[in-house]
């Protein structure tokens, strides 16, 4: 059986092998969401709406990052 860990994955471990089994394993995630995260996540649908020629890339990015949950 192999494995596939990245690179967070082996700081998170390396910090506290707890925290790795919280989130890994048994799954325990957070209910809420960081800015920094919803920006990237409205960056991210903009920019596969550019790429993808699937409509005004700016109003994915406004309607994404306005209408998410923190």
């Amino acid at each position: 059986m192999s494995v596939k860990l990245s690179h967070s994955a082996i700081s998170r471990y390396r910090m506290c092998g707890a925290s790795y089994k919280n989130h890994y394993i048994s799954k325990i995630r957070p209910d809420h969401t960081t800015g920094a995260l919803l920006f990237g996540d409205a960056l991210d649908k903009a920019l596969n709406c550019l790429l993808l020629n699937e409509g005004d890339a700016y109003e994915r990015f406004i309607q994404a990052f306005t209408y998410g949950q923190i």
